[in-house]
């Protein structure tokens, strides 16, 4: 039920863009249309930025995992992820 209520979130958010697309480029701007090459590049920096954070959370994660995985197989306590949070050996792929 997540998976499809995830997929159908998505599916409904790609679409945003179709509608945004059609007040960015309104005729009052044309011919050069620059503010709305302005939005799409901030936009597409907003992207790219939240991409990158995204991108260094996972990769933050992957570290506390495999701490967390090290300190299991060694016998000692690790502080923070348990076991019940992801299971053994999982990673995030970047």
């Amino acid at each position: 039920m997540k998976r499809a209520i995830s997929i159908a979130f998505v599916n409904a958010f790609s679409q945003l863009g179709n509608v945004a697309g059609a007040y960015c480029f309104s005729s009052d701007w044309a011919p050069t249309y620059a503010k709305s090459y302005a939005i799409c590049i901030g936009t597409m920096v907003f992207a790219i930025a939240g991409s990158t954070y995204h991108r260094y959370t996972l990769k933050k994660l992957n570290r506390e995992l495999e701490a967390r995985d090290e300190a299991a197989t060694e016998g000692t306590e690790h502080k923070g992820l348990n076991s019940l949070d992801f299971p053994a050996g999982y990673r995030y792929t970047l």
